[in-house]
């Protein structure tokens, strides 16, 4: 990116990565949590609650970070990663196609 070209990667570039598994683990966390705080052991646990309540937050924090990233990655790489996300095939646009 100090050169002014972004590097391209068939799948996600090193913090995109990193990102996706940070993403994974929240939910993961996040379902956990959620499951014990429908057993007996901690059915009304403040402290599950708040450890709950501030995964949760987190995510949705890391969330908009990561379509924000998106966003501006597509912008400087002239990929449309949105469409990518869909259909699987990262598609250079059409100007950077024929320079």
């Amino acid at each position: 990116m100090k050169a002014g070209r972004p590097d391209t990667h068939p799948g996600h570039n090193p913090l995109g990565a990193l990102m996706m598994l940070a993403l994974m683990a929240l939910i993961l966390a996040l379902g956990v949590t959620g499951y014990l705080l429908g057993t007996d052991a901690y059915w009304g646990d403040e402290t599950m609650e708040g450890i709950h309540e501030a995964l949760a937050n987190t995510l949705m924090g890391l969330v908009g970070l990561h379509v924000l990233a998106a966003l501006l990655m597509s912008h400087l790489s002239r990929v449309n990663l949105i469409k990518a996300m869909v259909t699987g095939v990262k598609e250079r646009k059409l100007a950077e196609k024929q320079g």
